[in-house]
């Protein structure tokens, strides 16, 4: 419960471990959420340390044993972005990067956490797939 006296949302997020997993986890933290964090080593992490509020799970998501750890009767929609300025990036041609969307820049990892924060004010909506990839799938040129 929160001070309000209200059931505090807990979320799940794959890859919570770096990059926009990370970011994810990081702002749902600072909301006020639960967060059980994934990732093949989270434990390992240097920015997430378990918690009252943080529940770190390794394992592969892909595999059933670690799925049935850490998800059950759960509402599903994905976030599907382009290319995301991360640290997997650093080292990267940004310049050619940003030619892989219509809009030519990279996508940030704020634009995402802002698509999450809207699926889970909208309850109705489930099993949607968000793309925030400035236009790509939509059959640009390339």
């Amino acid at each position: 419960m929160n001070a309000k006296g209200k059931e505090r949302p807990t979320a799940l997020v794959t890859g919570a471990s770096s990059g926009i997993g990370l970011g994810i986890t990081q702002a749902l933290l600072e909301r006020g959420y639960r967060v059980v964090g994934n990732s093949r080593t989270i434990s390992k992490s240097k920015e997430l340390k378990a918690s009252e509020n943080l529940v770190l799970v390794d394992g592969d998501i892909g595999k059933k044993d670690t799925a049935i750890k850490v998800a059950d009767g759960i509402r599903v929609n994905t976030i599907s972005p382009g290319v995301v300025d991360t640290p997997m990036h650093a080292n990267d041609d940004h310049e050619l990067l940003k030619k892989l969307h219509p809009v030519p820049r990279l996508v940030q990892i704020s634009e995402i956490v802002d698509a999450l924060f809207y699926l889970e004010s909208a309850p109705m909506v489930n099993g949607e797939n968000i793309r925030i990839d400035g236009g790509a799938h939509a059959g640009a040129k390339w």
